[in-house]
């Protein structure tokens, strides 16, 4: 992933410790496409923007000649963030929708939550020449996930800047230099996905480009991992939906604060306000009672209005939970219903994640089983039961059921009573009922720190 430079000399970048790329923690499977798909972004200091970078690679790690889609983030003085297009623009369509040629695309000095609708460069077929697009909202943080449809690339932009001189002065880590803004909408982007493999799909995309969708969702949230979006209608609003329905609307799931409080990001975080009654690792151990709940978030899009619309997911009003994942078959698709992830407690309030949950998103049933007293579980793995040898999205991949898999996560074990002193266990359980516990555990004679983000690999690596 040798990008250009659009900045300072390469050599410069390198020399002074700056420039390359940041590749996402979050990369995610098209199951129908069998592709990896993944982002990286580079902060492009003199142009004062963000490059956001889409790479899809086959089962030979083969990207095609050019390197994915690129957008750029402009506007921003740290690592601000923004994005184009907007959405699918159909035969005979009103071109009043688009900006006039040579139309400034710079912002008011009042956000405008209204979408906006910006022209973007034809779009060719995939791996084709990169698509460059701009969007500009004076945000200056990256989002940190996103999510895959059949059609789009979706992300959520929070609304956080940069305050950097204490950083430069060796005063606080970067993290702590991340300023909240609730104030702000977060703003929903869907980059249009390149169809391709030819035909007539390839055909109509050169003739009709797509726009991608720029949205101003809710103010005072803060959104983390996305879980999986699909294109249309929620799956709670009925099993079908009409082709319009599928091109007009996108569906996403996502783990974020229930509301987010302005000053230091960090500051929610704070134990050092009121001491503790007990020993403590270190002074920036986080104190629950400061810390937002985090609940699974439905959000619902129209690519034709840019109307955004932010709801609890069903069966989670009580429930605080982070690192949501589903099935790996069933990515990206409508009917995927399960979503599996770490669970603190059903009584609306935050805490460490104590257990684990199944949601289903289309009914609101909820499935959860408790580790115990001072057991504190690690994101889940999600694992289809069914072999992948014949490769994603085959027949046999096709005929799964969306239960059949395996939930695996990490455990550290702290209740004095059992003797463990901290010790992990690897836990298996059913994705089919999760409720009845691990069917498996594979106790370790150490403690495995604190991590995010795992992965499964079968034998043979397939």
């Amino acid at each position: 992933m040798d990008l250009p430079s659009v900045g300072a000399p390469n050599a410069i970048e390198r020399a002074l410790g700056l420039g390359g790329v940041a590749f996402t923690a979050h990369p995610h499977v098209d199951p129908v496409a069998d592709r990896l798909v993944g982002w990286g972004w580079r902060s492009v200091v003199l142009d004062k923007c963000v490059e956001a970078t889409f790479w899809e690679w086959d089962r030979d790690w083969r990207c095609g000649a050019a390197e994915g889609t690129t957008h750029r983030l402009a506007g921003c003085e740290g690592a601000f963030y923004t994005l184009v297009p907007v959405r699918p623009r159909w035969r005979d369509e009103r071109r009043s929708l688009r900006t006039s040629p040579g139309a400034s695309l710079r912002p008011h000095l009042a956000f405008d939550t209204r979408p906006r609708r910006l022209s973007t460069p034809l779009l060719t077929p995939f791996n084709s020449t990169p698509t460059f697009a701009r969007m500009e909202r004076r945000i200056e943080a990256a989002p940190h996930d996103f999510a895959v449809t059949a059609s789009w690339y979706v992300m959520i932009q929070n609304c956080l800047r940069v305050d950097p001189g204490p950083y430069l002065l060796g005063l606080k880590g970067a993290g702590e230099c991340l300023v909240s803004e609730p104030e702000k909408p977060v703003t929903v982007h869907l980059v249009p996905r390149p169809r391709g493999g030819g035909g007539e799909a390839a055909e109509d995309e050169m003739k009709n480009p797509r726009e991608a969708v720029s949205a101003a969702g809710p103010t005072e949230s803060f959104e983390i991992h996305v879980a999986f979006a699909h294109d249309g209608p929620p799956i709670s609003d009925g099993p079908t939906a009409t082709d319009d329905a599928m091109n007009e609307w996108v569906t996403a799931y996502t783990a974020g604060w229930d509301k987010l409080s302005p000053g230091s990001f960090l500051g929610e975080w704070d134990a050092s306000s009121e001491p503790w009654a007990f020993p403590i690792a270190t002074a920036l151990s986080p104190d629950f009672n400061n810390i937002p709940r985090t609940l699974l978030w439905r959000y619902q899009i129209n690519t034709i209005t840019g109307d955004v619309i932010r709801t609890v997911a069903p069966g989670c009003d009580d429930l605080c939970i982070d690192h949501p994942h589903v099935n790996p078959l069933f990515e990206g698709r409508r009917e995927c219903r399960y979503v599996y992830a770490s669970v603190s407690n059903e009584t609306r309030c935050s805490g460490p994640p104590l257990g684990y949950v199944r949601v289903d998103v289309a009914t609101g049933e909820t499935q959860t089983w408790w580790a115990g007293n001072r057991c504190f579980c690690e994101e889940v793995v999600v694992v289809p039961k069914r072999s992948r040898a014949s490769g994603v999205g085959s027949d046999a991949d096709a005929d799964a059921r969306e239960e059949e898999c395996w939930v695996l996560g990490m455990v550290a074990d702290h209740d004095p009573e059992n003797g463990a002193r901290g010790k992990s266990s690897l836990l298996i359980l059913d994705g089919a009922d999760v409720s009845k516990g691990p069917v498996a555990r594979v106790r370790l004679n150490e403690r495995i720190p604190h991590g995010l983000h795992g992965a499964f690999v079968g034998r043979g690596g397939t």
